[in-house]
């Protein structure tokens, strides 16, 4: 009996070794959307430490980030804002920043405005999309 349950247990752990090497070839990077909707400036650093912890845990070949931003979390993208330039390094290694119309018009916020990236018609409703595709959510900031 001891030499079946031992059989079975090779046999298991071989079949599920063989299931986790396929399921990490399969899934390729790792997909991360990001939601952030806050004006706080302190929560602005937080993300930027965010970005920077994730592109260094997975490898910026790994993985592949999106910051949905709306509601007060658009003023993240104004050109004004003092992140601005670390959002362009950021672009530059492959994180894409959105911003939703949706908020652009709420706010009267012109596109000329903001830093360059896609604008989408609805933050959330991208953020659900990315959701139902199997992208990973992450609350950006604190």
């Amino acid at each position: 009996m001891r030499t079946i349950v031992f059989f079975f247990g090779l046999i298991l752990t071989g079949c599920l070794s063989v299931v986790v090497e396929s399921y990490a070839q399969s899934s390729g990077k790792h997909k991360v959307v990001m939601q952030f909707t806050t004006a706080d400036t302190a929560a602005h650093r937080a993300l930027m430490n965010q970005l920077k912890n994730v592109l260094e845990g997975f490898g910026q070949e790994n993985v592949e980030m999106e910051v949905v931003c709306h509601n007060k979390g658009l003023d993240l993208l104004l050109k004004n804002n003092p992140f601005a330039g670390k959002i362009k390094e950021f672009q530059q290694k492959g994180i894409k920043f959105y911003a939703c119309r949706q908020t652009l018009i709420q706010r009267n916020i012109k596109e000329e405005d903001i830093v360059s990236c896609p604008i989408i018609p609805r933050g959330l409703v991208w953020i659900i999309e990315r959701q139902e595709q199997g992208w990973s959510y992450i609350k950006g900031g604190f």
